[in-house]
């Protein structure tokens, strides 16, 4: 599972970490308003974190693709 939080260089990706508890969390309140029956005042709360899980790696993404940074550090990597 280790594989999984790392980046494309092999190092341990905190965002990816991050994502992944706050899917875990939406995932969690999603069950806990389905089984009291609150889903419908819950939705915006779980939206949310839904939004915190995945928003924060398409913006780095967005972010790298702009800069070049990952490809600059694949062709680091690639010239080693």
């Amino acid at each position: 599972m280790k594989e999984f939080f790392q980046d494309h260089t092999g190092q341990l990706s905190n965002i990816r970490l991050m994502s992944f508890i706050a899917l875990g969390v939406a995932i969690w309140l999603s069950w806990y308003a389905v089984s009291n029956g609150t889903e419908k005042q819950s939705f915006t709360l779980i939206a949310t974190w839904v939004t915190a899980a995945f928003a924060p790696k398409a913006i780095q993404k967005l972010f790298e693709l702009r800069t070049g940074i990952s490809t600059r550090k694949r062709e680091n990597k690639d010239a080693e």
